[in-house]
């Protein structure tokens, strides 16, 4: 499904090509749709405390089951210590890896973004947005017609 390109609008409404067009005072600006919902605030905390509860039970499994039950099972005991120090800070890395990655601030489209964009002017070729990674290639926004970066917003 092809989308035809529009003319991008401004935040106030009036018709801009990007050459005689101020940028932005903050990047998300450009997108005058909200940035989400409550319902998908709380969508993502329940993902993240699924992901919590996978993590634990991860956790519980290998250190209670497998260290603590089957290895003496089958008679390897002395190994139980070398695999929770290996197996604990691997997962602790893992653990410590999602908790910064879901709670980092995933940024902004660059001033210098604009300021290209306005240079290049109707000479940027803008691709469909489409629900996958499109490597050098800038998309439309979906929320708004403002030509973006691959991998933005």
């Amino acid at each position: 499904l092809k989308r035809p390109l529009t003319e991008p609008r401004c935040v106030t409404g009036a018709s801009c090509t990007f050459g005689g067009c101020a940028p932005p005072a903050t990047p998300m600006a450009m997108c005058d749709q909200p940035r989400g919902s409550r319902a998908l605030y709380w969508a993502a905390q329940a993902t993240m405390c699924a992901s919590m509860l996978v993590f634990f039970y991860e956790c519980f499994a290998y250190n209670v089951v497998f260290l603590r039950r089957i290895l003496p099972a089958v008679g390897k005991v002395h190994l139980a210590p070398l695999f929770r120090l290996l197996f604990d800070s691997v997962w602790a890395m893992g653990l410590w890896s999602y908790h910064q990655a879901h709670w980092a601030d995933p940024g902004e489209v660059p001033a210098e973004w604009y300021d290209f964009v306005r240079r290049v002017g109707k000479a940027l070729p803008i691709a469909p947005s489409r629900p996958e990674w499109q490597p050098n290639r800038a998309t439309l926004c979906r929320k708004c017609p403002a030509p973006r970066p691959e991998r933005a917003h």
